[in-house]
């Protein structure tokens, strides 16, 4: 515990101590007791030099430590030519910046989740500045009825509810964190899990929260489990048309990760990639990498203070 304390502390005590060395370069104590001091003729340069030593030490934690809640970690973050990746517990998260139609995932153990809305309808796939209709007009350009077929095939086994979508406009919904499986759809090589992470009513218009993204990789979990798959490649959730600020989004999908891959049945998972859209090389990405990575720093951090304390 006070080996803990002392590395929270270091960036503190290296600052005032060099502080202090830096002042008694240049003065000395006559008199402790009446706190009087005197300036030196010349400086003692060496005790000078340590002064200066430690406080350029303490500036450089602050520089090149992304956040202070890392003082009494060493963080496991690496950075990769595409982002950034962490193992937590038996598996990796890695947070990639590209597109989510070019990512390359034919393995078997492999999905793909995409966001949809609460009722599945052709709205959202056919919107192509959505990641659900970027991703199906890049795989199945000629086919999209036919995946809209399939989509509909599986909603059969689900118990809609109808609400009230715009004004005078009712239509079935699914509810949040439904999950449609497609294995290898006309005959593909690919294994996709559409889930439902926004919801749209009259009068509220389309929007996504917090808890639906929580709900929604929690579903898409499950789906995993049972059908034995341990990749999972997913842009951000609820960040579109949904209204969450994407670096909110990346926190909330992290944190959410972070549960499932310590928890009993988190097992399962090898590898989860989160896909945040950079239209090129040339385009910044929609979050900073140096934002990437501080929110996963932030997330590392609490999670380690939450394990300390479990002990």
């Amino acid at each position: 515990m006070l080996s803990s304390l002392f590395q929270q502390r270091l960036p503190i005590v290296t600052s005032v101590l060099g502080f202090f060395l830096i002042i008694a370069s240049f003065y000395k104590i006559d008199d402790i007791t009446k706190l009087q001091i005197s300036p030196y003729p010349i400086p003692i340069y060496p005790i000078f030099a340590c002064g200066i030593i430690l406080m350029l030490a303490s500036i450089a934690i602050f520089v090149f430590t992304d956040s202070p809640l890392n003082f009494n970690f060493r963080s496991k973050i690496r950075s990769t030519k595409t982002g950034f990746e962490i193992d937590i517990s038996h598996a990796k998260l890695t947070i990639t910046f590209g597109r989510i139609e070019e990512c390359e995932f034919r393995d078997s153990s492999c999905v793909i989740a995409l966001p949809a809305n609460e009722f599945f309808d052709d709205e959202c796939m056919n919107d192509k500045k959505s990641s659900l209709g970027a991703y199906m007009r890049s795989t199945f350009p000629e086919h999209i009825r036919d995946i809209q077929k399939l989509v509909s095939k599986n909603l059969l086994r689900e118990v809609p509810q109808e609400v009230e979508k715009e004004l005078g406009f009712r239509q079935p919904s699914y509810g949040i964190g439904t999950c449609i499986y497609l294995d290898k759809p006309l005959s593909s090589d690919r294994r996709i899990i559409l889930t439902s992470v926004s919801t749209k009513r009259a009068g509220q218009g389309l929007r996504s929260e917090s808890s639906y993204i929580f709900k929604a990789l929690k579903s898409i979990h499950q789906v995993m489990i049972d059908h034995r798959l341990s990749d999972l490649y997913i842009p951000l959730l609820g960040s579109g048309h949904g209204g969450v600020r994407k670096e909110t989004a990346l926190l909330y999908m992290i944190m959410a990760l972070w549960e499932i891959l310590c928890g009993p049945s988190g097992h399962h998972l090898r590898l989860v990639t989160i896909i945040v859209f950079q239209k090129d090389d040339k385009t910044p990405a929609e979050i900073s990498r140096q934002a990437v990575r501080q929110i996963l720093s932030l997330v590392e951090a609490i999670f380690l203070r939450i394990d300390l304390r479990k002990q």
